[in-house]
């Protein structure tokens, strides 16, 4: 994100604005961003959403305050609708009010390497971001370590399901 708002900060100063960057840890960023006085402008990554009513930004709640009455009408239909062709116009139409509206820009993608041992067993490529859950690791984990291998699918200690596996030796 910091290269992103250096790009943008070098930009927007050529064109005549004035730019005061601020750096700071995301909890800080977290209770800023939610008061429009403490800023205009912030950078942040979003994840995938594979839904179109899973765009936070185009909803009044997130920091930014998307309260256009088109985009709100256009979420709610689509919210509530369950035909494929009906949803595919609505999100036409949300597309269109996205371009023509600009609640947020979008300037870039990120992209990860993800990288996976041989002795990974159970990893999906199909995930959005690697979720070491329902993994294990294959017999060839040193013996001092076979109290940490857990069958796939089993949960970890605590029942905790979004906690990473232990690593390999």
């Amino acid at each position: 994100m910091y290269d992103f708002a250096l790009v943008s900060k070098q930009q927007l100063e050529d064109v005549g604005f004035k730019i005061d960057l601020q750096v700071m840890d995301w909890s800080t960023l977290g209770q800023r961003r939610v008061n429009p006085k403490e800023y205009d402008v912030f950078t942040t990554g979003i994840g995938n959403a594979f839904d179109p009513t899973h765009h936070v930004y185009l909803t009044p709640t997130w920091p930014g305050w998307t309260t256009d009455e088109e985009i709100a009408t256009i979420n709610a239909q689509l919210a509530r609708e369950t035909d494929p062709k009906k949803r595919y116009a609505l999100w036409e139409q949300q597309t269109k009010l996205f371009y023509d509206k600009v609640p947020v820009i979008r300037y870039g993608d990120l992209f990860g390497l993800r990288a996976a041992r041989k002795t990974v067993m159970g990893f999906s490529e199909k995930t959005e971001r690697p979720r070491f859950w329902g993994c294990g690791w294959r017999n060839s984990v040193a013996a001092g370590r076979a109290s940490h291998i857990r069958k796939p699918g089993a949960l970890p200690p605590g029942g905790n399901a979004g906690a990473p596996s232990p690593r390999s030796p």
